[in-house]
């Protein structure tokens, strides 16, 4: 059941996380889930259908049968016995996740250098960046394999689903960098590296002192 609804679970926690630490990247990809993937989805469907009914492709490519499985909220009602799979809002939401992470991740490993900082802080940044992008892709295939063995995807619709879901969440970074996210850190690692000047000066603090 977690993994039925994983997208479900997966927006409203990056929704809450978002607005209790204020991270902006967090808040922009939020507001992605929420609004954009569905409205690409949406039209992904008008579109696959137009061309199904033109006879360019076959229905049976991006068709599947409407089951618990298949739909994103399990037990809704749904007015077809067939699905619009291309893409799926399940694969969509979260294929747009992982482009989303991969495109940070690339953003933090390409950042250029500072000659002043410690070498050591840069190599962190470096293989925590690499980290990021080599679990992002790993569990990206394997999230998409567990799906498609459930027979609610087809193999044309989860290639549609790498365009609207994937694509759309690289290029959306690129939207959140725009907006002014520092560097869209999602997961904080150029927070973590202190810059040398911030070193060398003195510590300071404030202490009331009450006047008579």
């Amino acid at each position: 059941m977690a993994f039925k609804t994983f997208p479900l679970i997966m927006i409203g926690f990056i929704g809450f996380i978002a607005i209790g630490l204020g991270n902006m990247g967090l808040f922009i990809l939020f507001v992605g889930h929420a609004i954009i993937v569905p409205a690409a989805t949406e039209l992904s469907h008008v579109f696959f259908k137009v061309i199904g009914n033109m006879g360019t492709i076959d229905e049976l490519d991006y068709h599947v049968m409407s089951t618990n499985v298949a739909l994103l909220v399990p037990g809704s009602s749904y007015d077809s016995t067939r699905i619009n799979v291309a893409p799926s809002y399940w694969m969509s939401q979260t294929l747009f996740l992982f482009g989303y992470i991969l495109a940070n991740a690339v953003s933090i490993r390409s950042l250029p250098v500072d000659p002043k900082m410690d070498k050591i802080l840069i190599s962190n940044r470096h293989s925590k960046a690499n980290t990021v992008i080599i679990t992002t892709i790993f569990f990206a295939l394997i999230a998409s394999l567990l799906r498609y063995q459930t027979h609610a995807e087809t193999f044309k619709g989860m290639l549609a689903a790498v365009v609207v879901g994937g694509f759309l969440g690289y290029g959306w970074y690129q939207f959140a960098a725009l907006c002014g996210a520092r560097a869209t850190d999602v997961f904080g690692v150029v927070q973590q590296i202190i810059p040398s000047s911030a070193k060398d000066e003195t510590p300071m603090t404030c202490v009331y002192a009450p006047k008579p």
